[in-house]
């Protein structure tokens, strides 16, 4: 596992674009908080049936929170989701990106913590070479 603190929701999200360009992953979703009636997010729609995918967090033991429909991982999306930054981070745990065909999430961001985590630790090199402060390590709070 990588992990990255970073404390800006531009560099988390700059993070997951480049671990998404690096892997070939181009689906998103985002994780919400556990909110009852939530229908969509940022104009996605949002269920209370993952799909099968892994959450990135639990609350309350297996709890999860709803999450968006996956979609694909574009330039276009991660502009929209820092121009919507308040509502963002009202409303989303974190967000993931997910391999085709596959439930465990590859690399996500949990804002509200300041980190990103990154499963693949062979992106390490790529990540210290584009300037963000990864370790393998898990910070000493974590």
């Amino acid at each position: 596992m990588i992990y990255a603190q970073e404390s800006s929701l531009k560099r988390q999200i700059a993070l997951l674009e480049l671990a998404s360009q690096l892997s070939g992953i181009s689906v998103l979703v985002a994780w919400l908080y556990p909110v009852p009636h939530a229908t969509s997010f940022m104009g996605i729609p949002v269920s209370n049936d993952s799909n099968g995918l892994l959450p990135v967090t639990t609350y309350g033991g297996a709890e999860q929170g709803p999450s968006t429909k996956p979609i694909n991982f574009t330039p276009a999306i991660c502009t929209e989701l820092i121009q919507k930054r308040s509502k963002l981070l009202r409303r989303c745990d974190s967000l993931a990106i997910y391999r085709p065909g596959e439930n465990d999430w590859f690399a996500c961001a949990i804002h509200h913590e300041k980190i990103c985590l990154v499963k693949d630790t062979a992106l390490l090199p790529q990540l210290t070479a584009k300037g963000f402060s990864v370790s393998k390590q898990a910070p000493s709070w974590w």
